[in-house]
């Protein structure tokens, strides 16, 4: 049965057309391209997982959404190493009334974020800074409406950190969630053993498919929204208020 994204014949070719796409898109502005390096060197010397980052594409892709929809306040839940808020802040900074909220739990990644959206001028400027857990920063951040929500931390936190937005009312009429990481390498459509990844999964713990299959059920049903899940990357479920 044809399937819209069974496009590339082999993995080769689905790899040259990444990197091609990279090519022909907007180029990511000097110092967030500089800093995924760092970010690279960085999470190897401490023993963190560099892939925890997005990858390249998607900085390009998540840039070109926030200008694309005119964001102005954006609420990032999992900074890691802070490229994805470099680039946020590289797509709204210089308008009036811009502002960046990052949430993560402290640690060495934390201060490495802090460290480099300092030096990049944003820190305690444009961007503000909550260390601790995700949904309890969100249940207690001061009252404020929010044009991208990106959901990029602990799993299980998703559909808490979710309806903390809904029931805080932080979402803008225009605004959209991001959750990233929704198909969770497929597992979420097939667990099997047909899925190479599944022998290494571990469905309940806080990275678990589990918590996103739950999550993306719970979009897929709730009233209040309107959603689609693109097979791009590892998933993005991109969620607005119903209209």
């Amino acid at each position: 049965m044809y399937s819209a994204t069974e496009l590339y014949p082999n993995a080769h070719v689905t790899e040259a057309v990444h990197e091609y796409s990279i090519a022909h898109s907007t180029p990511l502005p000097e110092v967030v391209e500089q800093h995924r390096a760092r970010s690279i060197d960085f999470a190897n010397r401490v023993g963190m997982d560099p892939g925890m980052m997005v990858n390249t594409l998607q900085a390009q892709f998540m840039l070109f959404l926030a200008k694309l929809i005119g964001a102005k306040k954006v609420l990032e839940v999992g900074t890691f190493t802070g490229y994805s808020a470099l680039a946020w802040a590289e797509a709204i900074k210089g308008q009036e009334g811009a502002k960046l909220v990052c949430c993560d739990i402290p640690g060495p990644h934390t201060e490495f974020a802090k460290a480099t959206l300092l030096e990049a001028g944003f820190l305690n400027k444009l961007v503000t800074f909550f260390e601790g857990d995700g949904v309890e920063t969100l249940q207690s951040l001061p009252v404020d409406q929010f044009d991208i929500i990106f959901l990029d931390a602990n799993k299980d936190g998703y559909l808490p950190a979710l309806k903390t937005i809904l029931s805080r009312n932080l979402l803008s009429a225009r605004g959209i969630v991001v959750a990233d990481n929704a198909l969770k390498q497929g597992l979420v459509a097939d667990a099997t053993d047909k899925n190479p990844h599944a022998a290494n999964s571990n469905p309940g713990g806080v990275m678990g498919y589990e918590h996103i299959d739950e999550f993306n059920k719970f979009v897929r049903d709730n009233e209040q929204l309107e959603q689609v899940l693109l097979p791009a990357f590892d998933g993005l479920n991109i969620i607005r208020l119903k209209q």
